[in-house]
């Protein structure tokens, strides 16, 4: 279900129909794709500020633990800032315990809780 929403938004993006989306992959010395960082800006729910939103961070296997991740999050912060963002946003699952832990490192404040009940 995530998946598919996120390569819908890629697709938009690489026909240009979605502008105010942009992406960056992390390569390896044999210039071969180890992560993918997607990013949309928008107006802020609350602020109405111009927010940067995660949409996705995907590392390969192969780079798991070699904090390209991090690396390629801050890549992509210092683009938002640069195209006029000023914060961040991204979902994230309450049971991905490691990935909440890396976010807070990074300095990402978990401000919401959404609670769901399937009925």
């Amino acid at each position: 279900m995530f998946w598919s929403d996120d390569a819908e938004l890629v697709r938009r993006w690489s026909t240009g129909e979605a502008p105010g989306t942009f992406l960056r992959v992390a390569v390896d010395v044999e210039d071969s794709p180890v992560a993918v960082g997607v990013v949309s800006l928008r107006e802020d729910l609350f602020s109405k500020d111009l927010c940067a939103h995660l949409e996705v961070v995907v590392v390969a296997e192969v780079a798991d633990g070699s904090g390209i991740g991090r690396r390629l999050i801050a890549e992509l912060e210092l683009e938002s800032r640069e195209r006029g963002a000023v914060l961040m946003t991204l979902h994230v699952l309450g049971n991905n315990q490691r990935a909440r832990y890396i976010y807070s490192t990074l300095g990402y404040d978990e401000e919401m809780i959404r609670a769901v009940k399937f009925l």
